[in-house]
Formats: C-alpha cells, sequence, structure tokens
C-alpha cells in the first residue's frame, strides 16, 4: 500500500506525484535543450517547426503572445536552424521551417526525449500506454480548458 500524504487522500497524493513528475519533466527537458544550445522555448518551438506552420499558429499552441514567437522565430533563424517563407496559399503568411541543421537538431532531442527520459523509459509499454490513455482522458475534461 502506498503511504498517505499530510491530507491522507489519494486526490492529494495523485496530484503531488503530477508536480513531481512534472518537475522532473521540465528538469529534463531544460537539460537536453541547455545540451543542443537551446533555451526551453527555443526547444519546444523547435519541435513545433518540424512541420512548417504559421507563426501565429505556433503563438496559440505555445499560449503565448505572437511577438513571442516572433523573438523565438528570430533567434532560430540566428543559429541557422529555421527560415521564413511565404505560406503557399497565402503570401501575407509568413510560415517558419526547419532548415537541415534545424531538422538535424530536432531530431536529436526528440531521440533524447523519447529515449533517454527517465520517466518514460522506466515504463514498460503497456504502462507507457496505459499512462497516455489516462492523460489523454485527463486532457479532454471541460475543466482542462
Amino acid at each position: 500500500m502506498t503511504e498517505r500524504n499530510a491530507f491522507g487522500n489519494v486526490a492529494a497524493d495523485l496530484f503531488e506525484q503530477f508536480v513531481e513528475a512534472s518537475r522532473q519533466m521540465r528538469q529534463f527537458l531544460e537539460g537536453e535543450a541547455a545540451s543542443l544550445g537551446l533555451t526551453p522555448p527555443q526547444a519546444h518551438a523547435l519541435h513545433l517547426f518540424s512541420h512548417p506552420r504559421p507563426m501565429r499558429s505556433a503563438a496559440e499552441t505555445m499560449r503565448c503572445d505572437a511577438s513571442y514567437i516572433t523573438h523565438i522565430a528570430d533567434d532560430l533563424e540566428s543559429l541557422g536552424l529555421a527560415e521564413r517563407t511565404p505560406d503557399p496559399n497565402d503570401g501575407r503568411v509568413k510560415r517558419v521551417t526547419l532548415t537541415a541543421k534545424g531538422r538535424m537538431l530536432h531530431d536529436r532531442l526528440e531521440k533524447s526525449l523519447y529515449e533517454t527520459n527517465p520517466l518514460v523509459v522506466n515504463l514498460e509499454l503497456a504502462e507507457q500506454e496505459a499512462l497516455v490513455a489516462m492523460l489523454q482522458k485527463l486532457s479532454s475534461s471541460p475543466a482542462s480548458d
């Protein structure tokens, strides 16, 4: 049986485990990003731009102001990792696409995140699948909006 926290209930235990797992995940992501010379927001944007997309779409996904994405796109461009191109369907819209160097760095980051992340590799495949199903159920609840 699991040792209960100070509140003595499962909901509190669940909350504490989410907080701890989130802390560990953030720490791991920050370390992996830093090892590639990126900040966490740059690494997140590198992931988002792995498929060409408008900057506004990335801002909505990251839940930030479009000007912040412009700043991150500027950083990625200055590092030679991304470039802005006109959207083929609407020339007024700029899409960000990864350069060959950006794609290579993206692939290294993804490999690290999925293959060496201690929060993932310590689970059996069936446990990973069950956790994904539970998290999908949680994230689709009305309270998550």
